[in-house]
C-alpha cells in the first residue's frame, strides 16, 4: 500500500469514528432532553395537586395530600423525591422513593433552614424546582428529583456505536492483511523469476544435482507422553501429576497458603468417550486452572486447586455438581470426589494424592455422601513427621557408612 493510500485511509476513519461518536452523543442528548419536557408537564401537574390539596384542606398533613402525593410515585417510578420548605419556616413536606438522594440525615431535617441539600447526578437525574401559588404571607417552594436517563436505557445507543466501531476495525484489519500480503507476493516475484532462469541455466549445462544428505538415525521422535497435555483429553498427564503437586505444595508452604487436591471419579466413564472431554473442559473453565486438571485413572480427573482449604473446595465442588450437566449423571453414575488439603502440614504430592484416595473410596454414590474430606490428625501427623525423619537419618547412616 503506498502512503498517499495509507493518509487517505487514515483521515477517512478518523472522520467516520468521530461521526459515530458524534451521532451517539446526539442521540443521548436527544433522549435526555425528550424526558426533561415530559417531566416538566408531570411537575406541573404535581404542583397543581398539591396547590388543590392545600386549598383544601391547607394543612400538609392532610390524608388527602398524601394520598394524592403517593399516587404520584407509584404512576411515575423516576420521581425520586418530593420536598416542600420555605426559607422562614424550613421544611413542611417531604417524600423520598430512598434516602440515596439526601445529603442531610434524616435527623437533621426538621431544624433545617433554607435550601435543602441533594445528592445526584446531574446527567442521570433532574432536578425541577417551582413556587406554590397560595395566599400572602409564606412562600413555599417544590423540589422534586426525577430519574432522567436510566444507564441501561443507553445499551441500544452505546450498541450501535461499537458494532459500527468492530465494523470499521475490521474492514481496516482487512485492508492492512491484503495490503500486506499484496507486498509480500510483489516481493517474492523476482525471486522466482531468478529460481527459475538458475534451473534453466542449470538444466542447460547438465550439471549433476548434490546428493541429499543421509538421515540420522539415531534422531527419533520424542514420545507423545513427554509432551504436558494429553492430546486425547486435554488434561495434564498423571504421571506429572506427583511431581507438580509436590512443587504447588512447595510453594503453598513458602507463601503460607492452604491448598487441596480433588480426586473425581465417574464409573462407566472413559477417557475417549466425547462425555469426558466436555466435563474435562468444563472443569478447567469453571474451577481450576488449566495446567492443574490432570487424568487420573481411565474414569477420573485431579484436580489442584490452590490457596482453598478443604471447607472451601467442598464448597465449590458442591456449586459444580449442581450446575453439572444432567446428561451425565443420568447417563453415567453420580461423580464421587475425594478430597484432601494441606491444612499447614509439610507433605509431599504423594501423601496428598494417598490421603484424597482414602477420601475417594469412601465416598457414595448419592448427592448426601458423594463427596468425602480427608481431615488429617495432628497427632497422627507428628508420628508421620517423626518416623519420616528417623528413615532419612538411618538412610544417611547406611550411606556413609559404606
Amino acid at each position: 500500500m503506498g502512503k498517499k493510500f495509507v493518509a487517505v485511509y487514515t483521515g477517512i476513519s478518523l472522520f467516520l469514528l468521530l461521526s459515530i461518536l458524534i451521532v451517539s452523543l446526539g442521540r443521548i442528548v436527544s433522549f435526555r432532553r425528550e424526558r426533561l419536557e415530559t417531566y416538566k408537564t408531570i411537575h406541573s401537574s404535581l404542583r397543581k395537586m398539591i396547590e388543590d390539596g392545600l386549598s383544601q384542606e391547607k394543612s400538609f398533613h392532610s390524608p388527602l395530600l398524601k394520598s394524592a402525593i403517593q399516587q404520584a410515585f407509584q404512576r411515575t417510578p423516576s420521581l425520586m423525591l418530593v420536598i416542600v420548605y420555605s426559607f422562614d419556616e424550613g421544611i413542611h413536606y417531604l417524600r423520598a422513593r430512598n434516602s440515596t438522594v439526601l445529603t442531610t440525615p434524616l435527623s437533621e431535617l426538621d431544624a433545617l433552614r433554607g435550601f435543602p441539600q441533594f445528592h445526584y447526578n446531574s446527567f442521570t437525574h433532574v432536578k425541577i424546582t417551582s413556587s406554590i401559588a397560595l395566599p400572602p404571607g409564606t412562600t413555599y417552594l417544590l423540589d422534586a428529583v426525577y430519574l432522567l436517563v436510566d444507564p441501561s436505557e443507553l445499551i441500544p445507543i452505546l450498541r450501535d456505536a461499537i458494532i459500527l466501531i468492530l465494523l470499521l476495525a475490521g474492514i481496516t484489519l482487512w485492508i492492512y492483511f491484503y495490503g500486506k500480503r499484496t507486498i509480500e507476493l510483489s516481493k517474492a516475484t523476482p525471486r522466482v523469476e531468478e529460481q527459475s532462469k538458475r534451473i534453466k541455466e542449470a538444466s542447460e549445462t547438465k550439471q549433476p544435482e548434490p546428493e541429499s544428505p543421509p538421515q540420522n538415525p539415531s534422531v527419533e521422535t520424542p514420545p507423545i507422553d513427554q509432551c504436558l497435555f494429553s492430546p486425547t483429553t486435554g488434561l495434564g498427564w498423571q504421571q506429572h501429576l506427583e511431581k507438580r503437586l509436590t512443587l504447588e505444595l512447595e510453594r503453598a508452604a513458602y507463601n503460607e497458603q492452604d491448598l487441596s487436591l480433588v480426586l473425581m471419579q465417574i464409573a462407566g466413564m472413559d477417557r475417549s468417550n466425547d462425555s469426558y472431554r466436555e466435563l474435562a473442559k468444563s472443569i478447567q473453565t469453571s474451577i481450576a486452572f488449566e495446567d492443574l486438571v490432570f487424568e487420573y485413572g481411565e474414569d477420573g480427573v485431579a484436580i489442584v486447586l490452590p490457596n482453598s482449604s478443604l471447607e472451601q473446595s467442598i464448597t465449590t465442588l458442591k456449586g459444580f455438581l449442581k450446575k453439572l450437566d444432567p446428561s451425565i449423571p443420568k447417563q453415567f453414575n453420580l461423580p464421587r470426589c475425594g478430597v484432601s488439603s494441606r491444612n499447614g502440614r509439610l507433605i509431599d504430592g504423594k501423601q496428598l494424592i494417598l490421603e484424597a484416595e482414602g477420601a475417594l473410596k469412601k465416598a457414595g454414590s448419592t448427592w448426601k455422601d458423594c463427596i468425602v474430606g480427608f481431615r488429617s490428625d495432628p497427632g497422627k501427623y507428628r508420628e508421620f513427621i517423626t518416623k519420616k525423619e528417623a528413615s532419612q537419618s538411618i538412610e544417611e547412616v547406611v550411606q556413609a557408612s559404606s
